[in-house]
């Protein structure tokens, strides 16, 4: 989706291997492409790595069990120095695989290699 943002036109990414497959998209269709170029003044990416930081972060101390998808504002503001005073994201979704819960629940667990969504 960012490259079609950028360029104002539908790129096919090559791939989307991350976790977060809620929000990986390949192919993103021309309509919404448009509208996004409209309402949207700036993009940032988040790799796996900071989704299963904000998802620990989330759990820890909210107590909320969020899907890598519904992690990546969270994940973006933990990353990245957004400008505003106060700042906002959603956070979502339960749809998570049982390991990769474990994982995220267990301080203990290896973390997960490092992609760009």
């Amino acid at each position: 989706m960012l490259e079609s943002w950028r360029q104002g036109r539908v790129i096919t990414a090559p791939s989307t291997d991350t976790i977060a497959d809620g929000i990986a998209t390949r192919t993103p269709i021309a309509k919404s492409v448009a509208r996004i170029r409209k309402l949207v003044d700036d993009m940032v990416l988040v790799d796996d790595r900071a989704l299963i930081d904000a998802m620990k972060l989330a759990a820890s101390t909210l107590g909320l069990i969020l899907e890598p998808s519904g992690a990546a504002g969270l994940a973006a503001i933990a990353v990245h120095k957004i400008a505003g005073d106060r700042l906002a994201t959603v956070l979502t979704g339960g749809n998570i695989h049982p390991r990769l819960l474990a994982s995220i629940l267990d301080p203990a667990a290896s973390s997960q290699p490092r992609k760009n969504v």
